[in-house]
C-alpha cells in the first residue's frame, strides 16, 4: 500500500481542486454548509424548544461537525470504486487506492472546518486543555472508521448498486441513533448500552468530553471503535481482493 500512498495523495489533492473549481464559492462552501446546518438547529432548539442552555451551541457545533464529515464521505466513498471504472480500464490500480482517494478528499474539507470549530470554542466558555492533545487520535479513529465502513460498501456496491439509495435512508436513521441532539451520557441507563453500541456515537461523545469537558475520552470506547473499524477494513480488503479482476468487467454491463 506505501507505494500507492503517493498516488492517494494526488489524487485527493486534484479532486479537491476540481471540486472547488466547480462552483463560485469553492472552498467556502466547505464552510458554509456546515454553518447552515448550525444555523437550522440552533433556530429549531432555542426559539422552537426553548432551550437556551450555554452549552447548547457548542455542544450542536461538535456534533454536526463530525457526523457532517461521516454522513459526507460514506456515500462518496461507496461509490468510489463504480466511479473509477474509466481509470480502471486504463491502468491496473488496487481497488482499496479508489475508497482511500475519496476518504483523503473529505478528511481534507472536515480538516478546515474542525480548524476553525477549535477557534470558536474558546469564545463559547471551552478554553483549549491538556485533554485536546488526544484530538488527533479521535480524529484518526473517526477517519479509520469512516474508510473501513465505506469501503466495505465500496467493495460490494458494484454487485448491488440499489445499496446507494438504501445508504442514504440508514445515514438518516443512524444521524438519531449517533448522539448529534443528545448527550449519549443522559441517556437513561437502559437505553445508554445499545447507543454505546454504534461506534460514531461513541466517537462524538468522547468528542464532546474532550472539547467541552476538558477531560480525556473514554479509553475502552475508543479501542472498541479501532478495533470494529479494523474488521471492517480486513473484510472490505479481502472482498477488494477476491474480485479484484472482476470489477472493471461488472462495472462496464
Amino acid at each position: 500500500m506505501n507505494r500507492y500512498l503517493e498516488l492517494i495523495l494526488y489524487r485527493a489533492y486534484a479532486d479537491l481542486k476540481a471540486e472547488a473549481a466547480r462552483g463560485y464559492l469553492g472552498v467556502l462552501w466547505w464552510i458554509i454548509e456546515p454553518l447552515l446546518y448550525l444555523g437550522m438547529f440552533s433556530v429549531y432548539f432555542i426559539y422552537v424548544r426553548q432551550q437556551h442552555d450555554g452549552r447548547l451551541i457548542p455542544f450542536l457545533l461538535i456534533g454536526l461537525v463530525a457526523w457532517k464529515w461521516f454522513a459526507s464521505s460514506i456515500p462518496h466513498c461507496a461509490r468510489s470504486i463504480a466511479s473509477g471504472v474509466s481509470l480502471m480500464q486504463q491502468v491496473y490500480l488496487p481497488k482499496y487506492v479508489f475508497p482511500c482517494v475519496a476518504a483523503a478528499t473529505n478528511l481534507a474539507k472536515f480538516l478546515m472546518v474542525f480548524i476553525l470549530l477549535l477557534a470558536a470554542l474558546p469564545f463559547f466558555g471551552a478554553p483549549p486543555t491538556a485533554a485536546w492533545l488526544t484530538l488527533p487520535l479521535l480524529v484518526a479513529a473517526q477517519f479509520f472508521l469512516i474508510l473501513s465502513s465505506a469501503g466495505l460498501l465500496a467493495a460490494v456496491v458494484p454487485f448491488l448498486p440499489d445499496l446507494n439509495y438504501i445508504i442514504n435512508n440508514l445515514l438518516m436513521l443512524l444521524f438519531f441513533l449517533s448522539g448529534v441532539l443528545f448527550d449519549l451520557n443522559k441517556m437513561p441507563e437502559s437505553f445508554r448500552p445499545y447507543l454505546s453500541l454504534n461506534p460514531l456515537a461513541v466517537l462524538i461523545a468522547d468528542y464532546r468530553t474532550v472539547l467541552l469537558d476538558g477531560e480525556m475520552p473514554g479509553w475502552w470506547g475508543l479501542a472498541g471503535v479501532l478495533i470494529l473499524s479494523g474488521l471492517l477494513w480486513a473484510a472490505a480488503l479481502r472482498i477488494m481482493h477476491r474480485f479484484d479482476r472482476i470489477y472493471p468487467k461488472v462495472l462496464v454491463r
